[in-house]
């Protein structure tokens, strides 16, 4: 009888752990699925946005579609100078790209972020052509 006991609380024992084995497992790979990003109006400061889907960021391309003005500055501002770093490091293609968009999404239909980056690559006497209406081709050389 006594060992009949000791069988069936090692039975529930061995039973409750695969329980919390499977329970920690399942917790573990529901953390580890990806959750698409949600953008926030701090993540420029943090430098996020141009990583994530808005703003993106794909080798010597930046999109800021989507993005307020002063978002999009910043991260214009960051990328560009991060560019120019790196090109003064290792002197290889000088060219960017950056998507301001043609504005068809603004009030009006008049872009706001494409006379700002205009102002800022003037301002900092960048040589820059229009590869299209909403896309900037920026040389970097141009600086040196």
């Amino acid at each position: 009888m006594a060992d009949t006991l000791v069988y069936v609380i090692i039975g529930i024992l061995v039973l409750l752990s695969f329980i919390g084995f499977f329970a920690y497992v399942c917790c573990y790979c529901n953390r580890k699925q990806k959750v698409p990003y949600q953008r926030h109006e701090t993540d420029v400061e943090r430098g996020l946005p141009w990583k994530r889907q808005q703003g993106i960021v794909s080798g010597r391309k930046l999109d800021l579609h989507n993005l307020s003005v002063n978002d999009a500055m910043l991260a214009f501002t960051k990328f560009i100078q991060e560019k120019d770093f790196e090109y003064g490091q290792r002197k290889q293609d000088p060219f960017i790209f950056v998507i301001t968009g043609r504005g068809k999404h603004s009030p009006d239909g008049i872009p706001k972020i494409k006379p700002s980056v205009q102002s800022y690559l003037d301002k900092n006497r960048y040589k820059y052509t229009w590869a299209n209406p909403g896309m900037v081709k920026i040389d970097l050389s141009s600086r040196r």
